[in-house]
C-alpha cells in the first residue's frame, strides 16, 4: 500500500505542478495537413483537388488556392515506413477554423487524417550559467514544462531534511516566508499554529525557528531545495523544475552531529497546516512507521501530496 501510494503522489505532484490547458493549440491559418489512403493516387504538385470524389465534393464547399505535397515524392518507399507520399498541404481562403475543417474531413472514407498546420514554438531554456551541465532537467522534459508553466509562488514545496541555508544566492529569492509571524510580535505565535516566530520554516530537531546549517556537513538540504526550486533564469547558479516556486525549510537534523534525529513526521504534519502542495522526503532507514503513514495520511487530507526518495541502499522498499 505505501509503494502505491508514494508513487501515486509522485504522479500527481507532477500534474500540480505543471497543469495547464493544452488544448488552446496555435495553427497556422488556412491551412490543413491531409494524409489519403494507400489505395488513392498521388496527387501533382500544386493542384487543386484530390482525384477522389468524395474529398473533392467536400473540397468544393471552399475555395482551395493549393494542394501541395508536404516532401518531395519519394520512390520505392520502405514499406514498413510511414506512406508520406500522401500526405499535403491544403490551402484555402474561406473563414472556417483549421480545427472543424479537419474534423470534417477526417470523417471520409479515404483520409487517414486530417489536422490543422501546428504553430510550434522553442522550448524555454534559463539563462543559470550552469543549466548546460544539467543534463537532468531535459530528460525529465523540464524544458518543455516551462513552455507551459514557470512555475507559481502559490506552491510551496516543503523540503523535510538537514538543514537549508536561507541566505544561498541561489535560493534565498524563493524561501517561503510566513507573513503573519514575519509582520508580527518577536517571541509571540502570532498564526497560533503552536510554532513562535517560524518566519522560514522550523527546526524539528532543535525546537526552534532556525533551519540553518550550524555545522559543514549539513548541506543535502540545501541540495534538495536547489534541485526542486532554486531561482531560476536568474543568471547564477543552476536552474531547476520549481523555477519560482516557494521553498517551505523542514529540519529535522541535529546540531552537533548532523544525525537526523529530528521528528520529520511532526514536519510533515506542519507542512500541511502552513498549506505546503508537495513535501519532498528525500530519507531513508528506520523501519514501518504508522506514525509516518498517519502524518502522510493526515497531509494528504489537507491537500498536501508527498513522496519520497528511493534511496541508495539498492533495496525494493520506500
Amino acid at each position: 500500500m505505501s509503494q502505491l501510494f508514494f508513487v501515486s503522489m509522485v504522479l500527481i505532484i507532477n500534474g500540480i505542478l505543471y497543469s495547464k490547458d493544452l488544448n488552446k493549440a496555435e495553427y497556422v491559418p488556412n491551412e490543413i495537413i491531409l494524409k489519403l489512403a494507400s489505395e488513392t493516387k498521388i496527387i501533382s504538385p500544386h493542384s487543386f483537388t484530390t482525384g477522389v470524389a468524395e474529398i473533392d465534393a467536400a473540397l468544393l464547399k471552399f475555395t482551395i488556392t493549393d494542394i501541395s505535397p508536404v516532401v518531395p515524392y519519394k520512390k520505392d518507399l520502405n514499406p514498413r515506413l510511414p506512406d508520406i507520399n500522401r500526405i499535403y498541404r491544403i490551402k484555402y481562403t474561406d473563414s472556417i477554423m483549421p480545427d472543424i475543417l479537419s474534423d470534417d474531413l477526417s470523417e471520409l472514407k479515404h483520409v487517414i487524417y486530417a489536422e490543422p498546420r501546428y504553430i510550434h514554438y522553442e522550448t524555454t531554456t534559463p539563462n543559470d550559467p550552469y543549466y548546460s551541465n544539467q543534463w537532468h532537467l531535459p530528460v525529465i522534459g523540464a524544458n518543455y514544462a516551462w513552455n507551459t508553466t514557470l512555475g507559481d509562488t502559490n506552491v510551496i514545496i516543503a523540503i523535510v531534511d538537514d538543514a537549508i541555508d536561507l541566505d544561498h544566492e541561489d535560493l534565498a529569492a524563493n524561501i517561503f516566508i510566513n507573513w503573519a509571524e514575519y509582520n508580527g510580535t518577536a517571541g509571540l505565535d502570532d498564526d497560533f499554529n503552536g510554532y513562535v516566530d517560524d518566519i522560514n520554516g522550523w527546526d524539528f530537531a532543535e525546537n526552534d525557528n532556525d533551519p540553518n546549517p550550524v555545522i559543514g556537513s549539513q548541506n543535502h538540504g540545501t541540495h534538495v531545495a536547489g534541485c526542486a526550486s532554486a531561482v531560476t533564469d536568474n543568471d547564477i547558479g543552476v536552474a531547476a523544475p520549481g523555477w519560482k516556486c516557494k521553498i517551505l525549510p523542514l529540519k529535522f537534523s541535529n546540531d552537533q552531529n548532523g544525525a537526523l534525529s529530528g521528528d520529520a513526521a511532526a514536519a510533515i504534519i506542519y507542512a500541511a497546516d502552513m498549506g505546503a502542495t508537495v513535501t519532498n522526503n528525500s530519507y531513508g532507514g528506520g523501519g514501518y512507521s504508522n506514525y509516518f503513514l498517519d502524518a502522510f495520511l493526515y497531509a494528504y487530507e489537507l491537500g498536501t501530496l508527498s513522496f519520497a526518495s528511493a534511496g541508495n541502499s539498492d533495496e525494493n522498499e520506500l
